[in-house]
């Protein structure tokens, strides 16, 4: 994917472009402060340290052509990243869906068009792809990311429901 160029008033100019390795600091800051806020609505413990998956991930997607990474860049700093992957999510049906996750914003810079211009990439890359579908997981109790994803017109289509099995 060739970088792409969107204008927002609120930041003069924002650049999404794919990742590299040599993004990994910055990406790693964004994935810390989106960990902060997440944190409080998962409830399965991590298999190992979510860091090191993070970096795993980050560096073992570059050649993939299933999967990733995409970089927001405002007034030539890392304003935002966001993780794209190709899944299947039916099991009765092959149609390709193009998954973002991960998606960061800086904290300074959120509500200004960085969240916006990386769902535009991600249209791209799907319609490249040949993806007619984007998906975005999320808590269903984290307000904040309801509200930018249903203000971009993602409807809500599964919803996952859990408790413990030994609850007192």
């Amino acid at each position: 994917m060739a970088g792409i160029r969107l204008l927002c008033p609120a930041v003069s100019e924002i650049t999404v472009r794919r990742a590299t390795a040599q993004d990994l600091p910055a990406a790693q800051r964004l994935w810390q402060d989106l960990q902060a806020v997440q944190h409080r609505f998962r409830i399965l413990p991590p298999s190992r340290d979510p860091d090191e998956v993070f970096r795993d991930e980050f560096l073992g997607s570059d050649g993939r052509d299933d999967a990733l990474w995409l970089i927001a860049e405002a007034g030539g700093e890392v304003a935002g990243m966001a993780y794209l992957h190709a899944e299947k999510p039916s099991r009765v049906s092959d149609e390709e869906v193009l998954e973002l996750s991960r998606v960061a914003v800086a904290e300074g810079l959120r509500g200004r068009g960085v969240g916006r211009a990386l769902v535009a990439a991600a249209e791209q890359v799907a319609r490249e792809r040949g993806s007619r579908y984007l998906a975005a997981r999320i808590f269903s109790r984290n307000e904040a990311a309801v509200r930018f994803w249903d203000a971009l017109g993602f409807d809500s289509f599964l919803d996952t429901r859990m408790r413990p099995v030994d609850r007192p």
